[in-house]
This record gives C-alpha cells, sequence and structure tokens, in this order.
C-alpha cells in the first residue's frame, strides 16, 4: 500500500469521525435488521435475510458512498487531489476500503442475528464481496457522471429500488426473471432462493464477474474524465 493511499484513507477517516450522520448512515441496515429477529421465526428469516442484504448493498455500499464522495466532489475536494497527482487506482481504493468493509462485516453479521443455520460460507462470501464491489463502483460510477450530491442520492437510490423490486417482478415474469438472473444482483436472488444447494459454477455468478468488470472499468475512465475537465 502506498504512502498516497494510507494518507487517502486517514482524510477519509477523519472524514467519517467528523460526519456522524454519514457513519450512522453505513451501520443503520444492522440495527433496523436486528429488530426484525424480534417479529421473525426460522420460516421467515431467510426472507428477511434476502431484504437485509439489499439494504445493505444499497445503503452501506451505496447511499453512504455516493453521499461521502459526492460531497468531496462539491467540495472541489476531488479536484484537488487529481491536481496533485493523485492516480485513479490510489483514489478508487481508498474511495470504496470503508463500504466494503462496513457492507461486508454487516452482510456477515446477518446470518447470526437471524439465526440461519444452512448458510454455505464457501459461496456465500464470494457472491456477497463480489456484490459489494459492484454497488460500490457503480455508485462511484455514478458520482463521477453527475454533477451534484442530489444527482448521485438520487441515482443510488433508483439502484436500491431496483434491486428490491427486481425480485418481486420476476416471481410474476418470465422474461424479468432471465433479466434478473444475468443482471448484477442475480446471483444473490439465486442464493437465497435455494440456500446450502447455489454453486459458485452457476451462471448467474459469471454473470456477476463480468459485471463487476466491466463496471470497473468504466469507473476508471469517469475518473479520467474528471481529470480532463479540471
Amino acid at each position: 500500500m502506498t504512502s498516497k493511499v494510507k494518507s487517502l484513507i486517514w482524510l477519509r477517516w477523519q472524514f467519517l469521525m467528523s460526519n456522524k450522520f454519514l457513519l450512522f448512515l453505513a451501520i443503520s441496515p444492522i440495527i433496523y435488521l436486528s429488530l426484525l429477529t424480534i417479529v421473525g421465526n426460522s420460516e421467515t428469516n431467510v426472507l428477511y435475510m434476502g431484504t437485509g442484504v439489499s439494504s445493505i448493498y444499497s445503503l452501506t455500499a451505496g447511499s453512504f458512498l455516493a453521499m461521502m464522495i459526492s460531497e468531496e466532489k462539491e467540495k472541489k475536494n476531488l479536484k484537488t487531489l487529481i491536481l496533485s497527482g493523485v492516480k485513479e487506482g490510489d483514489y478508487i481504493i481508498s474511495a470504496i476500503l470503508f463500504p466494503v468493509l462496513f457492507a461486508v462485516l454487516e452482510v456477515v453479521l446477518l446470518p447470526f442475528i437471524f439465526q440461519i443455520k444452512s448458510m454455505d460460507w464457501l459461496t456465500f462470501l464470494p457472491v456477497v464481496c463480489l456484490t459489494v464491489v459492484f454497488f460500490v463502483l457503480i455508485n462511484l460510477l455514478i458520482v463521477f457522471l453527475t454533477k451534484s450530491q442530489t444527482q448521485a442520492t438520487l441515482f443510488s437510490i433508483s439502484l436500491y429500488f431496483l434491486a428490491t423490486f427486481l425480485p418481486i417482478l420476476a416471481d410474476q415474469s418470465r422474461l424479468v426473471k432471465v433479466i434478473l438472473d444475468w443482471s448484477f444482483y442475480g446471483a444473490t436472488t439465486r442464493y437465497f432462493s435455494k440456500v446450502g444447494a447455489y454453486s459458485l459454477t452457476d451462471t448467474s455468478f459469471y454473470a456477476l464477474i463480468v459485471w463487476v468488470i466491466l463496471v470497473g472499468i468504466v469507473t476508471v475512465f469517469a475518473y479520467r474524465r474528471n481529470r480532463y475537465l479540471v
């Protein structure tokens, strides 16, 4: 890890410590979901788990990141970093570190909170980590392409509704189900539809890998676009 990355990570930590709202936004999903265990049971917990994972993806790896980086962009901090010679790789690593850590940690805690014993961690963790990375990268891309914090937040929330309602619509339409299976959220949905029987050889997991690679490439170019605009 380069000294620039360490400095950027330290600055982000200081920013979080001084912005309690964003910090609360990052940990709020696990708090709300913990309350569901009061009314849940062994049959509904898996359903809650699927909904909970969607919320964590969208808030912790989504809105949390979008609000943090878009505020940085509005205050011209991004312009300053670009002009100081910060490379896209260093910036992206420092930007996604805390959202990824918060999201993965909260998703890993969910099976214990909901007392789900049929988790296949060797398949669950790769699906979770890759989906988290996708949500982080797509929200970073949104921030790079939008002009204000309001725009970035709106697009981020739209992504949340897409991830939430696509699985519901898939139950009503075969076409939507096919779209969902090949979407960025297909691996998560298929995992919870057959807990304990999901395999990393499933086409939905390969589709997720492709989504992560494509969005990662576009995000790098979007960062460079901001470099050329300063």
